[in-house]
């Protein structure tokens, strides 16, 4: 859980609720930037105030002390978080054409996180215009801007140091 207590008001029912009154009456903690002075010594004497709590009693006693906290999960657990996806900020990565044909890439189809930007009165959104590119899926056309010519970008594909989806120039090693 991520807990931010951030203000003094938050930190009178933070103390109270978590039965931390020597805190609450330190004098060199009284307001939010003396407490942000003293975080060296004070954020592992909060730490061991909490952990000896389960996460649900935690919870709960964060929502009773009325202070700001949030879970904090892994980056997969994105894709099924209710605020993102009620705003709209998870965008389904489409395949390619060729594969959106079959049916298992159509069942597997990944969600990107959205820009959480809106502009203008109406809100708008960016919205996914292309795909994410696959491995090697524009290497002729970058290295081609970048300078190289067609024997350089051969040689470089031949001795592995970038790779290409395109099969005939691709080499058998």
């Amino acid at each position: 859980l991520f807990i931010g207590v951030t203000s003094d008001t938050q930190w009178q029912r933070f103390c109270k609720e978590f039965n931390l009154h020597a805190l609450f009456a330190d004098k060199r903690l009284l307001t939010n930037p003396d407490r942000t002075t003293h975080r060296e010594w004070l954020l592992p004497e909060i730490e061991n105030a909490v952990k000896s709590y389960n996460y649900s009693d935690l919870v709960l006693m964060l929502k009773t002390a009325d202070v700001s906290w949030s879970p904090v999960g892994r980056p997969e657990d994105l894709w099924e978080d209710a605020q993102l996806l009620a705003g709209g900020l998870i965008q389904t990565s489409l395949a390619t054409s060729e594969e959106a044909a079959s049916t298992t890439i159509r069942n597997s189809m990944i969600g990107i996180p959205g820009l959480p930007l809106e502009f203008g009165a109406e809100k708008k959104r960016f919205e996914l215009r292309r795909q994410p590119p696959r491995t090697g899926e524009h290497t002729l056309e970058v290295l081609e801007q970048a300078g190289f010519d067609e024997s350089e970008i051969q040689s470089l594909l031949e001795e592995n140091v970038v790779s290409c989806l395109i099969p005939e120039l691709t080499t058998s090693n």
